[in-house]
């Protein structure tokens, strides 16, 4: 019983999705840049699990939130979107069923002004 609720809180956490922002300065050029993402798993590729849908909208706010924190904004953002249908944790499990549990995730960076 121990061992299938160690199991059961794991899976859990690796299938729970995320929204962080992070913030650095090149110590090159002095320019802070902002990072921002948000990630989440959907069984059969439209209902949720563990976490609410994820936008690019949601992810802006937290990164127009984070700046303002610093007295600063957003500029020159740019976008990635990435999506795996096939469930899969490398060197773990590997399902190759299409669209059972599908992985989105949303990447965002700028520079702080």
């Amino acid at each position: 019983m121990k061992s299938f609720c160690f199991l059961a809180i794991c899976a859990t956490l690796c299938l729970t999705g995320c929204l962080s922002t992070e913030i650095a300065r090149s110590e090159v050029s002095g320019v802070e840049y902002i990072y921002g993402s948000d990630c989440c798993w959907k069984l059969f590729n439209c209902i949720p699990v563990f976490t609410q849908d994820i936008s690019q909208d949601r992810v802006q706010k937290e990164m127009a939130a984070a700046a303002a924190k610093r007295g600063k904004t957003v500029s020159g953002i740019v976008s990635h979107n990435y999506e795996n249908v096939l469930f899969e944790i490398p060197l773990i499990i590997s399902i190759p069923i299409p669209y059972l549990f599908c992985y989105h995730e949303i990447q965002l960076s700028g520079t702080l002004q």
